[in-house]
């Protein structure tokens, strides 16, 4: 009989996860179709989408920012333009089936610019550590301010905080034992890009809060909505599988939304936000496109 992986395993339960995801997102998409077309259809919005698709890109900055100042040390002779046009390219690849193509197509292209596998390795691996770590220090803004609604507890913010430091140095711990990253980077540079990807996740949470406070009227703080994303964010992000989170990072949100907002108008500012990311993920593409056939650029 033949065995299944882990590997399989994974990807099967995370496709699964996609499907159902999608499959509550279309039926609520029909549910309140009315609402979420009313918003697309203000004028306001076009305004608010160019907005957003700048403040996104902003977003794609701190990750080409975060990696240039690990790779910076170990590969001096990198320049900042080579890898925007590494990761420019290689970032549209997160919409493939499987979630770890835009991963491979860096590293591959990196290697073309003769950094070292291993540097590669190290460096992809401590920032989707650091991006786990960001997700969750932000997102334990919302266990504060409000009970999980699926179990229904209220956790304490300082031991919740205490857990993801104690988390953080086991993890730093076991990592530098086996891949030696802290010979790759500094705990200054550590600091500075967990610094950098908090701020990042703010300004996802920014685009959001536009649109809730401009289309919707809404009262809800920065802090919660950027907590709700950050949360739905890590969940997507860790899904073996999804495409770019799709499905599942919209589900999570508006789960969690329904503690501050109406189903209705949850599922409008994800899936705008989501509208966002996509052309704001092609036209960087395009751009790092059209710089990489520049070898001087």
């Amino acid at each position: 009989m033949r065995k299944i992986s882990y590997t399989t395993a994974a990807k099967t339960l995370g496709l699964m996860l996609t499907l159902a995801s999608l499959y509550y997102l279309g039926q609520s998409l029909f549910q309140y179709s009315e609402d979420v077309l009313s918003v697309l259809n203000q004028p306001a919005f076009m305004a608010i989408f160019v907005i957003g698709v700048i403040i996104y890109a902003l977003t794609f900055l701190i990750v080409v920012i975060s990696w240039y100042i690990q790779l910076h040390q170990k590969c001096p002779h990198l320049r900042f333009a080579e890898l925007f046009k590494i990761v420019g390219i290689s970032q549209i690849a997160k919409y493939l089936p499987g979630n770890v193509f835009h991963i491979a197509s860096r590293f591959y292209m990196a290697k073309k610019r003769d950094i070292k596998a291993s540097v590669i390795t190290s460096s992809l691996i401590f920032e989707t550590i650091l991006i786990i770590i960001s997700a969750l220090l932000v997102g334990s803004i919302f266990f504060f301010l409000h009970s999980f609604p699926i179990i229904n507890i209220e956790i304490n913010y300082i031991y919740w905080s205490l857990f993801l430091f104690i988390s953080t140095l086991v993890m730093l711990y076991y990592l530098n034992k086996k891949e030696n990253v802290l010979e790759l980077i500094s705990g200054y540079r550590i600091v500075s890009i967990l610094t950098l990807f908090v701020g990042s996740h703010f300004l996802l949470g920014t685009i959001v809060f536009i649109e809730n406070h401009l289309l919707f009227s809404g009262d809800s703080s920065l802090f919660v909505l950027t907590s709700m994303l950050a949360l739905s964010f890590v969940v997507g992000y860790v899904t073996p599988g999804s495409p770019g989170g799709i499905g599942i990072r919209e589900f999570v949100f508006v789960k969690l939304a329904v503690a501050e907002l109406d189903e209705g108008v949850a599922l409008s500012l994800i899936l705008s936000l989501r509208l966002i990311s996509v052309c704001g993920d092609l036209l960087i593409y395009l751009i790092a496109l059209k710089f990489n056939r520049r070898p001087g650029i």
